[in-house]
């Protein structure tokens, strides 16, 4: 009897030490399938996370904003989208889809159309879609033709002024761009830079980051 009384409590234990875990941290209470993986993650460490999973963190989390391309023109621009060629640049969209100050980047996602993609990169700036832009947290994993969902685990960079998202693709794969009338605004850098001084217009890439401007994890 005493054995199953301490297994009960024990159970009860675990269970509230979980709840009050989740209830701090907002991500992880978003989480599903990608669960395990987040808590094993070391901070500064972006995972791959499902599409439901990316959805549900743009919905349960508090004061998020999306960069780079906003959803309608992301929604917009898959359909019949045109692939970049395959070699290693920097990119920033400029359409004014940016951060608000103090924000913190937590997810991304990216539609890969060709090749395997390795070793690409998330990138914030604090000045201006052409300049300033530094990595935020690991490489991200490498991942095939198809649209991927990222999550980066235990950021505590927020954006200092305004935040604009860059990407770098290294070569050997292609994101999707398509034309969205209207929008289509970005600078752009060969290889992997911080200095995107190439200003274009009639492009918008599938890449998409989902940030807020109060920490919940």
């Amino acid at each position: 009897m005493k054995n199953k009384t301490l297994i009960i409590l024990l159970f009860v234990f675990v269970s509230i030490a979980g709840c009050k875990k989740e209830d701090t941290d907002k991500i992880l209470g978003s989480l599903t399938t990608s669960k395990s993986s987040y808590e094993a993650a070391a901070n500064g460490s972006w995972i791959e996370i499902t599409n439901a999973e990316y959805i549900s963190l743009a919905t349960s989390l508090s004061n998020v904003t999306r960069s780079g391309t906003s959803e309608a023109d992301y929604i917009t621009a898959t359909t019949g989208a045109l692939l970049t060629n395959t070699s290693s640049f920097t990119i920033a969209q400029n359409d004014g889809n940016t951060m608000p100050s103090g924000s913190y980047l937590f997810a991304v996602k990216i539609n890969i159309g060709s090749g395997t993609n390795t070793s690409s990169k998330v990138k914030i700036s604090n000045t201006s879609a052409s300049a300033g832009f530094s990595d935020l947290g690991t490489v991200l994993p490498s991942h095939t033709i198809g649209e991927h969902f990222f999550l980066l685990k235990g950021n505590a960079i927020a954006t200092t002024s305004i935040g604009y998202l860059g990407y770098h693709k290294p070569s050997g794969a292609a994101i999707y761009r398509n034309a969205v009338a209207g929008k289509g605004l970005y600078q752009f850098e060969n290889n992997d830079s911080n200095t995107l001084a190439q200003p274009f217009t009639g492009i918008v890439f599938l890449y998409q980051g989902l940030s807020t401007t109060t920490k919940q994890w």
